[in-house]
């Protein structure tokens, strides 16, 4: 009987730490972006439900989740710092305590007319709390719908972000901190504090917790939403600002077709009469001057001309206003555009900065070798764009002194996953290139 009866009472064990457990990690895994193999999270899991039945009761549910994902996050993200780390392995397992203890504690006494005490030895009442805390943290995932990767990864960009993380961060450490308190004062038996029931001071510090934490998740929401429309701003403005330059540009080439137009009758006025005359040193020379007023740049305009494949117009203006600038500077260029490059949504307009910080880091190197020759090629190949830059050749103090990405760059590529910058070397050529994954029709 006695066998039957502890059987069943780690059958319930089980269920209710599986439950907890699984939906932490998924919460996890929702925050960070780790996502390793099934039979990985099937481990991971176990080894989080096993510890937490063994462990849980003298060190805290909290604590057992906490040293369970830093040890994950620390093995995927080892490079990444360490309070960083941290405070995502600490963010799940604390969120499901606020809600759990706001939900225990206050809901379902309230809408039960049952105490806390007969809710927290019955199984069945259990496992609703546990599923009303899974319900009540995915309606909150879905609501604010926060990109927390985009959040991870930006973390350290700027001073804001990095206030709003370390205050983040305390609230969250001080709930540690104070639940954990309380839970010893109550295996301690203590029964007031500061003239207070200890079972009102759970229910006073559930409340203030509820609060901060729709508190966090306003702000991360606010700061995620201004963050993104910074990023847009400034898509915005260096689109425009290509633009104008694209126009004025047009504008020369118009007028230069212009005259063109009104000199061609006197062109061939001239040759006629060079013609006329028999004399072939006149009609070379003749034809030599016009080769070089009107012709020489038919070059230039074949490689403008490639740039109709770009079915992307924020693509297309900036590489009109980049290779004209290039080519008055003399600088040696090769454009390769042989498939029609078409719109991949929204990353292809993001990725301009990305594209023409591309740019702007090799063009000093110019002036050291004035020779090199830059090469551009753009390739859509199952729906994955590649904007490459080749510089050849490169010379190492340059690569030595060659700084990593601007801060702007850096937030387009953290918050556009659909976005992938690499680059390296090979046969003495630098290279730098620019993934754009096509945006999936949802």
């Amino acid at each position: 009987m006695s066998l039957i009866l502890f059987s069943t009472a780690v059958f319930q064990l089980f269920m209710l730490k599986l439950l907890i457990c699984s939906s932490q990690w998924s919460f996890f895994t929702y925050v960070t972006g780790i996502r390793p193999k099934f039979y990985k999270v099937s481990l991971i899991v176990g080894i989080h439900i096993l510890l937490s039945m063994l462990l849980a009761p003298y060190i805290g549910e909290v604590t057992v989740g906490l040293l369970v994902y830093l040890v994950v996050i620390s093995i995927n993200m080892p490079r990444r710092p360490f309070m960083e780390n941290f405070f995502f392995a600490l963010f799940p397992p604390v969120l499901y305590s606020i809600l759990w203890n706001f939900t225990a504690r206050i809901l379902f006494p309230f809408f039960s007319d049952h105490s806390f005490t007969y809710l927290n030895q019955n199984f069945i009442w259990e496992m609703l709390i546990l599923i009303a805390v899974i319900l009540l943290e995915r309606f909150l995932r879905e609501f604010y719908q926060i990109d927390y990767i985009s959040m991870k990864n930006s973390v350290w960009l700027d001073r804001q972000t990095q206030s709003n993380f370390w205050v983040t961060f305390g609230e969250m450490a001080s709930y540690y901190v104070f639940q954990h308190l309380l839970l010893l004062l109550d295996a301690l038996h203590v029964k007031c504090i500061l003239g207070m029931p200890l079972s009102i001071v759970f229910v006073i510090v559930a409340v203030v917790y509820a609060i901060i934490l729709m508190k966090v998740l306003i702000l991360i929401d606010y700061f995620s939403r201004e963050y993104l429309k910074d990023l847009r701003r400034k898509e915005q403005k260096q689109y425009l600002e290509s633009l104008e330059s694209y126009s004025q540009q047009i504008e020369e080439l118009y007028q230069s077709v212009r005259s063109f137009r009104h000199d061609y009758n006197n062109i061939l006025l001239s040759l006629k009469g060079s013609i006329d005359s028999g004399d072939i040193k006149l009609i070379t020379k003749v034809f030599d001057e016009i080769f070089q007023e009107n012709i020489a740049g038919l070059e230039s305009k074949d490689r403008q001309a490639k740039l109709i494949n770009i079915m992307v117009p924020e693509v297309k203006s900036f590489l009109f206003v980049k290779l004209n600038e290039f080519e008055k500077k003399n600088h040696r260029l090769i454009l390769s555009i042989n498939e029609m490059i078409k719109d991949c949504g929204s990353p292809s307009s993001a990725g301009l900065t990305i594209f023409s910080e591309m740019f702007d880091r090799i063009e000093p190197w110019f002036e050291k070798n004035p020779s090199a020759v830059l090469t551009v090629r753009i390739i859509e190949k199952d729906d994955l764009q590649t904007y490459g830059i080749e510089f050849t050749p490169y010379q190492a103090e340059d690569l030595e002194q060659l700084e990593d990405l601007k801060t702007d760059s850096r937030k387009v590529l953290n918050h556009y996953h659909s976005l992938e910058f690499t680059q390296g070397t090979h046969d003495q050529t630098f290279y730098q290139e620019l993934h754009v994954r096509r945006e999936v029709a949802s």
